[in-house]
């Protein structure tokens, strides 16, 4: 595997596959030039979290750390295990493995001669003190948001692969999962048949699909047992599908039988909450007023106590990523940015509604997925 690399200006010649301008195709040029243009002279990126390593190199495997200079140099640090496997994708002389992936990064940062190593939030606790303590305490990673405001910020591309695994999430939901609602069917009958559908269509869960029947529907993250349907349950299906590195999210809820009116006013209620919800959307908006459009459409009707999670969340590589839909956000709406709303109201011992759907944000609204 050979590409036409080039030495940086900056470049050390006995460091050369540390400093180089020139990356291969497939990796995010736009987000490192801008990532590297964030930082200052001796300062390194460390990105170590998969999704954050996966959105700079496109590799579609875990196990490496990728290290950003201020320069754009790229260089990869793999442990002994990992390390042939970064070698075959990206050429052995891109790579700096060492006995441990700590060690690895320790290495790559001193031929980077970085002095301070900078990483979001996400990234794994444990290697950041086996950085500390294979450094000898010279390396303390400091935490930094700019990758993932880079992430949240989603290309013409990354929004086409997002609409099309949504697709495939709403038919999963809305057609397979729908139709295997029969009495007696289990819970998790019909979260195999969604995996089954996931699988068909080569992809996989972006998380273990929750099927809530009945009282189950009043706990937000159940999970999917033996449980039987009646003809008369309430069913909650939220569900997810991964495929190219990037996740989906739908909820839909079903009332089955006859519609009492509790039951169906609380369906109304929440729909209406997404809808004004979806309509606060636009760039500029503070995340806190969309949760607050969602939670006053609830509360007036005497529900706000039973709405007992955030309005959404961002969505993208991972399945929950910046920015927060919640009250106590500080983030605010940017044009490109790919949410989720979904509020839900849940009756401990009785039922729960929640009605999912993931928005793309544009300068006067947004587009729902």
């Amino acid at each position: 595997m050979c590409w036409p690399w080039k030495l940086s200006p900056r470049a050390d010649k006995n460091k050369s596959h540390i400093f180089l301008r020139a990356r291969p195709f497939f990796m995010n040029n736009d987000a490192i030039k801008k990532l590297s243009s964030s930082l200052a002279d001796g300062s390194t990126y460390l990105a170590a979290a998969p999704a954050d390593v996966f959105y700079l190199t496109g590799a579609p495997f875990d196990g490496f750390c990728a290290l950003v200079a201020p320069d754009g140099g790229v260089c990869i640090a793999a442990s002994r295990m990992t390390s042939p496997q970064a070698r075959d994708f990206f050429g052995d002389e891109y790579v700096v493995d060492g006995d441990s992936l700590s060690a690895a990064v320790v290495a790559s940062a001193r031929k980077m001669s970085a002095r301070k190593i900078l990483l979001s939030a996400s990234a794994p606790d444990a290697l950041l003190k086996a950085v500390v303590k294979a450094s000898a305490g010279k390396l303390r990673p400091t935490e930094s948001g700019a990758l993932s405001a880079l992430r949240g910020i989603k290309s013409a591309d990354e929004i086409a692969i997002l609409r099309k695994n949504q697709r495939v999430a709403r038919t999963a939901v809305e057609v397979i999962g729908r139709r295997a609602l029969k009495k007696g069917v289990t819970e998790r009958d019909v979260r195999r048949r969604i995996i089954e559908y996931f699988l068909k269509n080569d992809g996989d869960p972006a998380f273990d699909p929750i099927v809530a029947f009945g009282k189950n529907s009043a706990y937000p993250h159940h999970v999917a047992g033996m449980s039987p349907l009646a003809a008369s349950d309430e069913v909650v299906i939220d569900a997810g599908f991964r495929r190219s590195g990037y996740a989906s999210d739908l909820t839909r809820t079903y009332l089955l039988g006859k519609i009492s009116g509790r039951k169906g006013d609380v369906f109304e209620i929440v729909k209406a909450s997404q809808k004004s919800a979806i309509s606060s959307v636009r760039a500029g908006a503070s995340c806190a007023s969309i949760d607050a459009a969602a939670r006053q459409a609830i509360s007036k009707r005497g529900f706000g106590g039973d709405f007992i999670h955030g309005t959404g969340h961002g969505l993208g590589i991972d399945v929950h990523e910046y920015p927060v839909l919640s009250a106590k956000s500080r983030d605010k709406l940017s044009a490109g940015m790919a949410v989720t709303v979904e509020p839900g109201i849940y009756i401990r011992g009785e039922f729960g509604v929640r009605i999912e759907d993931a928005v793309v944000v544009t300068k006067k609204g947004c587009e729902i997925l």
